[in-house]
């Protein structure tokens, strides 16, 4: 083995640095100077905390060293900042509820972990002198920019009023779009991108099983007293007798919607040319989240399942297992939703996602997206950001949209944006979905054909999602749509590589 300091004078600064530090901790293990003045750095701190404010100082100055570390991870490896925040978004509000009720801002904590992830990026091209971007340059990056640069121009809005608010809505979904950038910057391969798959259905697979359990066996003491303690949110999430689950997550909603995309992704992987102790592990992820999303009791969730089996039967309709699986699939769902089962609460609540105008809820928001139409067509550009629903009540509660529940991201975005911004999300949505389907159609390779098979049909259960939900923009589902989109876009291009191969054959769906 070479020793790493043979190299030290190789690469550029970040090069350099990264050696020093693998040198540093990796070899030396910190038995050196260097470790020794961290050692003695923290003890100093921790023991000035303590005498000054006492032990909450200590755990404040902890948090902040290893807060710190973290930021200093997030600069030196992508990667790390990457898995780093989408892991930690998938648990950051559990551990919000256990420190119920100081509430701290966790959650801002993974701004902090993208933008350092980012910058890290761009300090690395400029000590390489590396001034391209020639990995962001496809047909989805281009309209993802001319929507930034859209949402940016609405702070001129004449009806619109905070510019807090408009600040807060356009730096939430700047910070999403730079993750789609760090996701473009790993995905280097095909292991990178089947890597993320991988560690995306293993975070998912564990909230589900946490869901589960709150199911099976009962909420802890500290979900029950954030939930007692919160009117609102107790009275949205107590339904028909009893609690709906939220997993690891913030509320049942996102719950839902990740675990029904989840399951959607495992069964059409499922169906893949995979091994069969991966076809068994992927069933297995279905089944779980699957039972995750029907304990949340999100109807929405239940109601983009089929609606994307469909789509996926439609892409691979020539294929034999394809055919077997929807008729399996259509005689399970037929008996779930008919059959004489009327005592489940659950079972009750999922059935309620396919009657349509009759449900009393579903009449309410067509009520009242009916009533502001005539205020949404005379407003081509909208009312600016951040003027609806709670978000609008605590930034702009004189506009008299604020008290308006817009309950759907296209209801909201015709509102906020106009139908020019809305007309602007469904091409979006539309070149998302060619650009996958494409995919799909054009590889060679008949892994790639199915990974992009089961990216479309989630992409596609998250457009639907949007008509009566905030889906999207919610975390972590956000870190894992943006990432597809992504991935898509990297597939395409590694089976174009893979593709000059004159060995290879096109494969029939």
């Amino acid at each position: 083995m070479i020793h790493v300091r043979q190299f030290r004078k190789q690469g550029g600064m970040m090069a350099r640095l990264k050696i020093w530090l693998y040198d540093q901790i990796r070899l030396k293990k910190l038995n050196s100077p260097f470790g020794y003045a961290i050692f003695l750095s923290l003890a100093l701190v921790i023991s000035v905390a303590i005498a000054w404010i006492g032990s909450p100082g200590c755990f404040i100055a902890l948090g902040g060293l290893i807060g710190l570390a973290i930021v200093i991870g997030c600069l030196i490896s992508t990667p790390f900042g990457f898995y780093f925040t989408i892991g930690y978004c998938f648990f950051v509000f559990v551990i919000k509820r256990i420190l119920f009720p100081a509430d701290p801002p966790l959650g801002s904590a993974s701004e902090v972990t993208i933008f350092a992830t980012f910058l890290g990026i761009i300090i690395r091209k400029i000590a390489h002198r590396d001034k391209g971007w020639s990995h962001s340059r496809n047909p989805i990056t281009y309209i993802y920019i001319v929507y930034l640069i859209y949402m940016a121009m609405e702070v001129m809005n004449s009806y619109g009023g905070s510019v807090q608010g408009w600040f807060f809505v356009y730096r939430k979904f700047l910070e999403l779009i730079l993750f789609y950038f760090i996701a473009l910057h790993i995905f280097t391969d095909m292991k990178a991108i089947k890597f993320f798959f991988k560690f995306w259905l293993a975070m998912a697979l564990i909230s589900a099983l946490y869901g589960c359990w709150q199911e099976l066996v009962g909420m802890r003491g500290f979900e029950l007293r954030f939930l007692v303690g919160n009117p609102t949110i107790f009275v949205l999430d107590f339904q028909g007798g009893q609690f709906r689950k939220t997993g690891t997550l913030s509320d049942p909603m996102a719950f839902g919607i990740l675990m029904a995309v989840t399951s959607i992704f495992s069964i059409v992987l499922s169906l893949g040319p995979f091994s069969r102790k991966h076809r068994w592990m992927l069933l297995v992820t279905a089944v779980v989240t699957g039972m995750g999303m029907a304990f949340s009791g999100t109807r929405t969730a239940t109601a983009i399942i089929p609606a994307s089996i469909l789509l996926f039967g439609l892409m691979t309709i020539t294929n034999r297992k394809t055919l077997i699986f929807l008729c399996a699939f259509l005689m399970i769902g037929s008996i779930a939703m008919f059959g004489p089962f009327y005592g489940n609460s659950t079972i009750n609540r999922m059935r309620t996602a396919f009657i349509g105008d009759k449900d009393p809820s579903m009449q309410v928001r067509d009520i009242h997206r009916h009533n502001i139409q005539p205020l949404m067509y005379s407003h081509p550009f909208g009312f600016g950001l951040a003027t609806t629903g709670v978000i609008g009540m605590e930034f702009n509660p004189w506009n008299p949209l604020a008290r308006f529940p817009p309950d759907s991201s296209y209801v909201r975005l015709a509102l906020e944006m106009g139908p020019i911004g809305l007309a602007l999300t469904l091409v979006l949505y539309f070149l998302l979905l060619k650009v996958g389907i494409n995919c799909f159609y054009r590889a060679r390779d008949p892994k790639t054909r199915y990974f992009a098979a089961a990216s479309v049909a989630v992409l596609f259960a998250w457009t639907i999602a949007q008509y009566s939900q905030e889906a999207v923009g919610q975390i972590p589902g956000a870190l894992t749509f943006y990432p597809l989109l992504a991935a898509l876009i990297k597939l395409r291009e590694f089976d174009k590589n893979r593709g000059n191969d004159s060995t290879l054959a096109p494969v029939k769906a």
